[in-house]
């Protein structure tokens, strides 16, 4: 299997990880930006592995990273979409593919060249070197001005008079993927070198209701498109031999839900999303969609249905209709701000997680927006897209957990309702373990002087510090 960590890890950049600063302090905290700056790296890290626990199985090694909402410079609006992340959102990158490859040396991690997504913001794909290959969708056309791919191209590209090797410029240097050649049974790119490769942000239209032609180019205009990158999966033994091919979209939804309901509904319209699968093919979206699994009635929010019902995806994480809203916390990916996280649980619906226990899930300015993360899957009909042994009488488990750093994952620390997502693998709590080890049981009483530890940076402080987002991890 093909194991994929995204991470919705809000505003990252260099600071996030790196920050030099060793005068002025963390706000909330007494120690400085610097040190806080090396708490939220390790915390990072911590979702990656090895991390100490004595079962084995339970230990994370992802094979693709994902890490969404990337800081970069965007100053001309369409024309700046598609071209390379820089500034301190790509030396975040480069930080962090350093300490990922300090970490886990064996696993030879790489980095695609990060693109610019929309306003400010773009995508960084890590990936396992071992495992996979990566291998475009297209190809770069040379220094720093985006790729020069026209969207009615098909994905399938020829070869001939495309530009040699080391074309990024030399700022990528040291996160340029190896000087090896993409593997026969590729999808895209076979005989190419890995390096000259490119992630893609262009796409087309499929079939569209209205006035939208099928091959038309779709526009993003404010929005951040999707973030679409393909990978050869390969065994590091014969490495030359493609068992598969996944295609990876990293998507973030605009923040407003209004506009999020279209967006996810105009996902089930993109060609590269819903058309042209190959037989070794596993397609994923992986990504922060901002519309809440269930509406204020706690209904299925329909924005959902197109993706699920007419594209064939199927999610990792699906939310039962009328989930009681004491069992809401076992599917939530979303927290509050610090100032309005709270240790105790109340009877107030804001605060009625059932577990962990804890009042944090949710936001701290809009109700009903908990479960807004997620990850959708689809196999082709053919045996080959799916993982060893499985296949489309008999799928694989995607084993999705959501990695909770303030109850620890799995979520089995207190009896679980039927059916609830518990999760499968580890991440140890993050908080005080002397105080915060152990989650507190359904309805605990408020705790005046248990508040302020709990926010505290040691404990939800950095946690939240880090990201408003939850980590989640899938197996395809």
């Amino acid at each position: 299997m093909i194991r994929i960590l995204y991470w919705n890890i809000e505003k990252f950049a260099l600071n996030k990880i790196a920050n030099p600063e060793q005068v002025r302090t963390q706000l909330g905290s007494s120690i400085s930006q610097a040190r806080a700056s090396h708490d939220r790296r390790d915390y990072i890290l911590d979702h990656v592995g090895p991390l100490p626990d004595h079962r084995p199985e339970l230990y994370l090694y992802p094979d693709v990273f994902v890490v969404v909402e990337v800081c970069t410079g965007y100053q001309n609006g369409a024309a700046d979409r598609g071209r390379l992340a820089s500034g301190d959102g790509l030396r975040g990158c480069d930080a962090l593919l350093h300490e990922l490859r300090c970490r886990q040396p064996e696993r030879g991690w790489m980095l695609v060249p990060p693109l610019r997504t929309g306003p400010n913001e773009g995508v960084a794909v890590f990936y396992n070197s071992n495992r996979l290959v990566f291998t475009g969708p297209w190809l770069w056309p040379g220094g720093d001005r985006g790729q020069a791919v026209d969207p009615h191209a098909t994905r399938k590209r020829t070869h001939e008079g495309l530009p040699p090797a080391n074309v990024y410029p030399e700022d990528y240097d040291g996160c340029l993927p190896p000087e090896r050649k993409v593997p026969e049974g590729a999808l895209q790119n076979e005989g190419q070198l890995e390096r000259v490769c490119a992630a893609s942000v262009s796409y087309c239209y499929a079939n569209a209701p209205g006035d939208y032609l099928q091959g038309q180019p779709m526009q993003f205009a404010w929005q951040r498109s999707p973030y679409m990158v393909t990978f050869a999966e390969i065994d590091s033994s014969a490495p030359s031999e493609v068992l598969r091919n996944l295609t990876l979209f990293a998507v973030h939804a605009p923040a407003s839900t209004w506009f999020a309901r279209n967006y996810l509904r105009k996902l089930a319209y993109v060609s590269e999303i819903v058309e042209h699968q190959g037989n070794s093919e596993v397609r994923v979206l992986a990504g922060d969609f901002n519309v809440n699994q269930l509406d204020g009635a706690g209904n299925r929010d329909d924005a959902y249905a197109p993706l699920i019902q007419q594209a064939g995806y199927v999610d990792a994480i699906h939310v039962p209709a009328q989930t009681p809203t004491e069992h809401l916390g076992y599917y939530a990916t979303h927290i509050r701000r610090t100032d309005s996280a709270v240790y105790w649980r109340s009877a107030a619906p804001e605060n009625t997680n059932h577990y962990p226990g804890y009042g944090y899930i949710g936001s701290s300015w809009i109700e009903n927006f908990n479960s807004i993360d997620n990850c959708f899957v689809r196999y082709s009909g053919s045996p080959r897209s799916y993982p060893e042994g499985y296949g489309p009488g008999n799928p694989p488990p995607h084993n999705t957990t959501v990695l909770n750093g303030v109850v620890g994952s799995p979520y089995t620390r207190h009896p679980a309702p039927p059916n609830a997502p518990v999760g499968h693998y580890n991440l140890p709590i993050a908080m005080n373990p002397g105080r915060f080890g152990l989650p507190p049981e359904p309805a605990d009483p408020f705790e005046i002087g248990l508040c302020s530890s709990f926010r505290g940076w040691a404990n939800y402080g950095r946690i939240r510090s880090t990201s408003d987002h939850m980590a989640l991890v899938i197996d395809v």
